[in-house]
C-alpha cells in the first residue's frame, strides 16, 4: 500500500463487507469512500473516510461481529465502526493491548464463535 492512497485498501474493503453484512441498511460501497486519514496507535488503527453521495447520517456506533487474524499476532483484532454525517471511521484494535504495527498481509476475517 502506498502512503498517499485515497481509496480503501483490501483490508478496509473486507471489513466494509462484514459491516454491510451486519447492517444491510447501510449499503456502503467502497467506491463511495474517500480516505481522509489513517491513524495507527500501536495497539490498533483508525481508518477515517468521507462517504460521498449519501444523505448525512445520525451518529451510529456499529459493532462489527467479526475478528481478524493476522500472522505474527498472538491474539486477534476486534472491529468497530462509527458513522456520522458524511464520515465513517473503522477501528481495528488488538485484544489485550498487544502491539500491532498496522501490517495486515495474510489477514483472515472470521465470525465470532
Amino acid at each position: 500500500m502506498r502512503p498517499g492512497q485515497l481509496h480503501p485498501n483490501e483490508f478496509e474493503v473486507a471489513i466494509l463487507d462484514r459491516l454491510n453484512a451486519a447492517y444491510p441498511d447501510l449499503r456502503l460501497a467502497a467506491a463511495d469512500l474517500h480516505v481522509v486519514s489513517r491513524e495507527f496507535t500501536g495497539v490498533g488503527s483508525f481508518s477515517n473516510f468521507l462517504v460521498r453521495g449519501r444523505p448525512k447520517a445520525e451518529r451510529r456506533a456499529l459493532n462489527i461481529p467479526a475478528y481478524v487474524s493476522i500472522p505474527g499476532l498472538v491474539g486477534d483484532l476486534g472491529l468497530v465502526a462509527f458513522f456520522e454525517g458524511d464520515s465513517l471511521t473503522i477501528e481495528a484494535f488488538a485484544a489485550g493491548g498487544e502491539w500491532w504495527d498496522g501490517v495486515f498481509e495474510g489477514f483472515t476475517i472470521y465470525p465470532p464463535a
